[in-house]
């Protein structure tokens, strides 16, 4: 069963999303969460103002797009590029059709 994503989540998932530098469209977001229905069950409960569910999203969007989650502070402290990290990260969204926007 896939949950369906209402107009209003999806784009609170999109503003949500914002802050790793990229925009999606609803359409976008719902095919970003298509097979989640545990994570979307979880943001109608929760909202997307849940600073777990956030993570979940990025490390989702990270995820889909370079098959890697999203770094954490470790990573990036252990000397894991975040530059290089955002760059392959919009590289892989321009060439899905997202739009980079400044985080």
């Amino acid at each position: 069963m896939t949950t369906q994503i209402d107009s209003e989540l999806a784009t609170d998932v999109a503003e949500a999303l914002e802050v790793t530098g990229l925009r999606l469209t609803a359409d976008q977001v719902r095919e970003l969460l298509q097979g989640e229905d545990e994570l979307v069950s979880e943001l109608e409960e929760w909202g997307v103002d849940d600073t777990e569910l956030r993570g979940q999203l990025a490390s989702l969007l990270s995820q889909r797009l370079l098959g890697e989650p999203w770094p954490t502070y470790g990573d990036i402290a252990r000397g894991k590029g975040e530059d290089a990290f955002h760059q392959r990260l919009q590289q892989a969204a321009i060439a899905r059709g997202y739009e980079v926007v400044a985080p």
